[in-house]
């Protein structure tokens, strides 16, 4: 009997057969076949010896391509045979492979893993903590369920779904940053969790903050900076500071300067969340546009802080 394993682009009909035991080996015959005007094109090849039994109607590269192919495939080939074939193959679930689905709770703000065949139910607010809670737990819940394994497979597929506020480039204002000592963070709000969330801009390390309030927030944000400031003094190291990037120090002294005096001349045309727009100042504004979008961001936060100052 012939088991269907695939149709190829131009019609041709892979099959092959049940396992074949002669008492010395187990061989599988894989057939190739293909309708033409008059008839079919038919090739047969017998593994593990790659022999061709049929042969009639394929080119010399075709016959290459389709060894090939068998040779890739003798794996499943004999897989398939031994359990009937392929459409058999794929009802047999594998009883010793469990799939742990892991989900994100943005109220209770906690990782959950479930399963119903185990069955397994728990939560953990780290992602890698709870991945070890399943691993430890898994052996004995099967255990007491009943269900012995030599050996099992976990599978975790874990999903988390966020929506987070578009920004764009240029909208860079004092509604979205927050200032202490040297220091600049810029901040977003997360609608899922209910929580503000920060960085420390012009850093090369990554210091981040959060609250539930703005008040938490901020508070967080000077402990950030208070522990780096400390970090800096216990290991002697020289604290960089959101105000001082690598930038020209003269450079950037020129443009502050030069917006400063933008700020003077046309108060009503610099809008916070808004483009710049009519600068008398070319030679400020030139260096400006040269300048990296870290540093652009660092210059536009004090240009706001100048305006609520103004």
């Amino acid at each position: 009997m012939m088991y269907p394993y695939i149709t190829l682009a131009d019609e041709t009909l892979i099959t092959h057969s049940h396992l074949l035991d002669d008492g010395e080996k187990k061989s599988v015959e894989v057939h190739f076949e293909r309708p033409k005007h008059q008839g079919f094109d038919m090739a047969r090849c017998s593994l593990p010896s790659y022999e061709w039994i049929i042969r009639d109607g394929f080119t010399d590269e075709e016959i290459e391509r389709f060894e090939r192919m068998c040779r890739d495939g003798a794996h499943i080939f004999y897989k398939y045979a031994a359990c009937g074939g392929a459409s058999i193959a794929a009802m047999k679930k594998d009883e010793s492979e469990y799939s742990i689905n892991i989900r994100w709770n943005p109220e209770a703000r906690v990782w959950g893993a479930i399963n119903d065949d185990i069955p397994i139910a728990l939560e953990s607010g780290s992602l890698d903590a709870l991945i070890e809670r399943v691993r430890f737990a898994v052996p004995e819940l099967l255990e007491l369920n009943g269900k012995k394994h030599e050996q099992i497979s976990l599978r975790f597929l874990a999903e988390r779904y966020e929506k987070i506020q578009m920004r764009s480039r240029n909208s860079i204002g004092t509604t979205n940053q927050l200032h202490y000592k040297d220091y600049i963070g810029s901040v977003f709000f997360s609608e899922i969790d209910g929580v503000f969330h920060g960085k420390v801009i012009g850093l090369s390390a990554s210091l981040s903050f959060e609250g539930e309030s703005v008040k938490s927030l901020t508070e967080d944000f000077h402990n950030a900076i208070d522990e780096y400031l400390e970090y800096c003094v216990t290991t002697g190291k020289q604290p960089e500071n959101s105000l001082n990037t690598g930038m020209n120090k003269d450079l950037f002294n020129d443009i502050v300067s030069g917006l400063n005096e933008v700020l003077e001349y046309q108060k009503g045309n610099i809008q916070l969340n808004s483009r710049i727009v009519e600068i008398p100042d070319e030679d400020a504004f030139s260096k400006f546009t040269k300048l990296s979008e870290n540093d652009k961001y660092l210059v536009c936060g004090l240009i706001g802080r100048l305006l609520m100052n103004s």
